[in-house]
């Protein structure tokens, strides 16, 4: 027999420390994860389980199981409007974004993407005075109320005088 005295780091040859050393490191990385409440308790449970031999009570099977038990992560929260599209009677889904108003329009949904609508341009948006405008294919002043015909003619044609 030996005289060595048994400890947990020594049981099953330290297989037992091995997996209660992982779990704490399970543990502490979901302690650190931003996902997860930081208020939630987590848990590591060692349970070692004893049975003795039915015709040998000094030889004793031992079994070792660890678990733990971690915070989940915290869920995450969005709005949706539901509609139906008065065109076509299909139901709209659509997530909430941030400061929209329910009904309220973008340009993205008019057709009008990065400064056009229909495919022709539109004046900025931006608050700045618009000179001219294009409509197809002619520049107008909108001061002024004339078009230019083409850029490379000279030809203006003034809406100002009649007839």
């Amino acid at each position: 027999m030996h005289d060595e005295r048994l400890t947990l780091a020594s049981l099953c040859g330290g297989a037992v420390q091995e997996k209660v050393d992982r779990a704490l490191e399970k543990v502490a990385k979901n302690i650190l994860d931003p996902n997860t409440d930081p208020d939630k308790k987590r848990t590591i449970t060692l349970k070692i389980t004893l049975k003795p031999d039915e015709n040998d009570n000094e030889d004793v099977k031992v079994n070792a199981d660890v678990s733990y038990t971690l915070a989940p992560e915290i869920g995450v929260q969005t709005r949706f409007f539901v509609s139906r599209d008065i065109r076509d009677d299909r139901v709209i889904v659509m997530e909430h974004k941030k400061g929209e108003i329910k009904g309220q329009l973008d340009f993205n949904d008019i057709g009008m993407v990065s400064g056009t609508a229909n495919g022709s341009q539109q004046p900025s948006v931006q608050g700045d005075k618009v000179d001219d405008v294009e409509a197809g294919g002619s520049v107008v002043d909108v001061e002024p109320r004339e078009t230019i015909k083409s850029e490379n003619s000279h030809e203006i044609l003034d809406f100002r005088k009649q007839g």
